[in-house]
Order: structure tokens, then C-alpha cells, then sequence
């Protein structure tokens, strides 16, 4: 709900919530957001805490209350077969008590049950129970008399009961989830052009020698390729986008240079608006898009469309910020244009002969 409906306004963003709730500013939350989803560890966020004066004891009580509230707590997980996901749904609705129905993890149309040795783990050994019996007394029904529990509990999971570390209880627990899910991959891909990992950095097959220690090693490099390379998709499909409204409605704006999440255009003075209004109306069609392709069938307003866009005439972070060229002279500022004030401007249409006058 923050990464959707959070306001950096009123302090519900994620960066406002975190520094609220570990007990630190905005601005290293936001620093220590980032590099955990680029693959950072306990250890960096600790580093990087003293830097700004803590002592060991402090920087690791606020790293890892920070891990606990945002990737949340790991546990090791069960991946059961989709074969028995309908059992399994029967169950949870019909036979599991109440207290062990949240124990469990959906995620990529796969049920992953938490592991014996855990305190969640009586959830599995719930299931386990119930299915046994219920196989065993249909079979006994039929006059067989050789059910083989062991041989049914190794039916009910993909490889070979493999154990998957998970997080629960976080507010990013379900995408960093995913992220080591994918890690293991054997083709790694982005979730929505599927763009695929390069060789060099792909998961060896699994009868190769050192698999693990070569997993191991470049896990974080993987996952920061998947975290980029989404968003470059995201760059990509925007940058498409922009160029065929560009096209069709003869907007005179040439693309220039992106920077992280910003991107600029070369565009001429009585387009600006338009082009204004096409950057607007390419965001919500990527974003659109996007959440389609992972079906999710709405979007939400807060995100359609960018809270701003920056009219300038120079290359600055803010369009307020002062600004001299080398013989001393202040640049004029320049204009920083909502969607309200875009559709204003232009009629709400990419149409030349409607823009508004100014």
C-alpha cells in the first residue's frame, strides 16, 4: 500500500515510514531502502550507520530492527507440488485450525510450506497428517493393504522437499520472496519483457561441481540484474511509448538522456505542454501495462501518473534551484507542471490545433 498509495507529502512513503518506525531520518532510510533491494546485507546497512556517528551496539539494533520491519523475518520453506494445490486449498478451507492457516506462502501459483524444524512448521505436519489418513483409508477401502506413508509425503513436494529461505512478516517480504525465487532460475528473466540474464552470470546446471558456491557468490549480482534490468523494461517501454505519440501528433521533441528515474527531452517551446501531456499519458500506459502482464487489472491514480513534470531550459535537479552560467548570470527558473496544470494547458488533448493558449 505505500509503494502504491504512500505520499512523501504526509509522510505515508515507504522512506517516511521506515525512518519513523526503525527510528532514523528519512534520508538514510531511503539510502538503506535502495541498497537493501539492490542486494545489501545487515552487515553494509551496519557500516554505513556508524558512518553517521553510531556506535556498533546502536547501528546493529537499528539494522536489524530496519531487516525485520522491511525484508521481515526468514524461515525455511517447502515447495508443494501444484498437483496437490486443490488438496491443499480443501484443506486450509475445511480441516486446518485457525491458528495455522497464515503459516504458509503463496507466491507464483505455488503453496511453499514452512519447514518441520520451524515453530510454523506444525501447519505441515497438520497437512501431512490429514492427507495420509485420508489416502490411507480410501486405499484400505479398495483392499490395499501396503500404503506407504513416506513414499506419499516425498509425492507431495518438488525437488526432493528442497528447503527455500523466505521472509515473513516484512513490509518487502513478498518481493524479496520472489527475487530469491528467481535467483534459482535456470533462465532467469525480467517479469515483463522476460529479458534473459547473460550466460556468464546464469545458474549452473545441477549436476555441475561447485553449483552452490557459484550460486552463492553471485546471488547479489543476479539480483540486482533482475531489480535493474525491470526497470530499464520500464525505460524501454516509455521510451517506445514516447515515440509514437511523438509520431503521431508531431510533437517536435527529441529524446536526450536518462538518469536513474529521470528522463529528459529536447523539446520545442510550443510543444512543451504537449510533450508534457505524452510523457503523462506514456507513464500510465506503461504502468497500465505492467500491471496487466502480472495481473493486476487496476491501477491505482497515485501512480498513473508522475506527480510532476519539469519544464527547463537547463539540466538541474530541481526546476527552483539557482542556476548561473559562467559569466555570472541567474538563470530564470524554469516550470515544474501537475497533471491538473498539463491538462490545462493543453485541453486534455495531444492535438496541436487544441492547445490552449497561454
Amino acid at each position: 500500500n505505500m509503494l502504491l498509495a504512500g505520499n512523501k507529502a504526509d509522510r505515508s512513503d515507504l522512506h517516511s515510514v521506515v525512518a519513523k518506525e526503525v527510528g532514523i531520518s528519512r534520508d538514510k532510510a531511503k539510502v538503506l531502502n535502495y541498497a537493501r533491494l539492490y542486494g545489501s546485507g545487515m552487515n553494509h546497512a551496519m557500516e554505513f550507520l556508524k558512518q553517521s556517528g553510531l556506535n556498533d551496539e546502536q547501528a546493529l539494533r537499528i539494522s536489524e530492527k530496519l531487516f525485520a520491519t522491511t525484508k521481515g523475518r526468514s524461515s525455511g520453506y517447502i515447495r508443494l507440488s501444484s498437483d496437490i494445490n486443490e488438496h491443499f486449498r480443501y484443506f486450509l478451507e475445511n480441516i486446518c485450525g485457525e491458528n495455522l492457516r497464515k503459516n504458509y506462502i503463496f507466491l507464483n501459483e505455488h503453496y511453499f510450506l514452512p519447514d518441520y524444524r520451524t515453530q510454523k512448521g506444525k501447519l505441515t505436519q497438520a497437512f501431512e497428517d490429514w492427507i495420509s489418513s485420508e489416502v490411507e483409508e480410501r486405499l484400505y477401502a479398495d483392499g490395499h493393504k501396503d500404503f506407504r506413508r513416506d513414499i506419499l509425503i516425498d509425492l507431495l513436494y518438488d525437488n526432493n522437499r528442497e528447503v527455500h529461505t523466505l521472509f515473513t512478516d516484512g513490509f518487502e517480504s513478498a518481493t524479496f520472496n520472489y527475487l530469491e525465487l528467481m535467483v534459482g532460475e535456470r533462465e532467469p528473466r525480467t517479469a515483463i519483457l522476460d529479458c534473459r540474464l547473460g550466460y556468464a552470470l546464469e545458474p549452473l546446471p545441477e549436476n555441475v561441481p561447485d553449483r552452490e558456491y557459484f550460486l552463492a557468490k553471485y546471488k547479489r549480482s543476479i539480483i540486482n540484474w533482475m531489480v535493474q534490468s525491470s526497470a530499464v523494461d520500464f525505460l524501454h517501454m516509455l521510451l517506445v511509448c514516447m515515440r509514437w505519440l511523438c509520431d503521431e501528433y508531431d510533437i517536435n521533441a527529441r529524446f536526450v538522456i536518462s538518469i536513474h528515474d529521470e528522463i529528459r527531452y529536447l523539446v520545442a517551446s510550443e510543444d512543451r505542454y504537449r510533450c508534457a501531456l505524452a510523457l503523462a499519458l506514456s507513464n500510465m500506459y506503461v504502468r497500465a501495462a505492467i500491471s496487466q502482464k502480472l495481473g493486476i487489472h487496476q491501477l491505482p491514480l497515485s501512480v498513473a501518473f508522475f506527480s510532476q513534470v519539469d519544464i527547463d531550459h537547463v539540466l538541474r535537479k530541481e526546476v527552483n534551484l539557482i542556476c548561473r552560467t559562467p559569466d555570472g548570470k541567474e538563470v530564470p527558473p524554469g516550470e515544474a507542471v501537475d497533471m491538473k496544470t498539463i491538462l490545462e494547458k493543453t485541453g486534455g488533448s495531444l492535438r496541436k490545433e487544441l492547445l490552449v493558449k497561454s
